[in-house]
């Protein structure tokens, strides 16, 4: 399963071409609506599953640090732990204290790859 990371040039229409749900239907409006969205869908392209960050805006509603970027790493961890469960959940995987260590390392990596397709606008 891969994790796919969007930032807002990414328009709804772009994301309806290469996505949609896992039963087939349409993307909502809400991966443009949102501030953050991070959901499980299908690619088109071959039907493989993936996991979408989508950043449409940082507000500042999220947290209250004063740094941009401290901020802006807080949202990314948020939604690359999202992001992290729903794909263990998707392979029935689970997480306890005998395999936390391979969750925190495939959080950093997803957090990481947000961070950076924001970094990198």
């Amino acid at each position: 399963m891969d994790v796919v990371v969007a930032n807002e040039l990414v328009t709804l229409k772009k994301l309806r071409e290469l996505f949609e749900y896992r039963d087939g239907k349409e993307l909502e409006e809400s991966y443009v609506e949102w501030d953050v969205v991070t959901g499980s869908l299908k690619r088109k392209s071959d039907g493989a599953y993936v996991v979408l960050i989508k950043f449409n805006r940082i507000s500042d509603g999220f947290v209250s640090s004063g740094d941009k970027l401290l901020d802006m790493i807080d949202i990314c961890s948020h939604e690359a732990t999202h992001a992290a469960l729903d794909i263990y959940n998707s392979v029935s995987a689970t997480i306890d204290m005998e395999n936390q260590e391979n969750f925190a390392y495939f959080v950093a990596y997803i957090t990481e790859r947000a961070a950076k397709t924001l970094l990198d606008k």
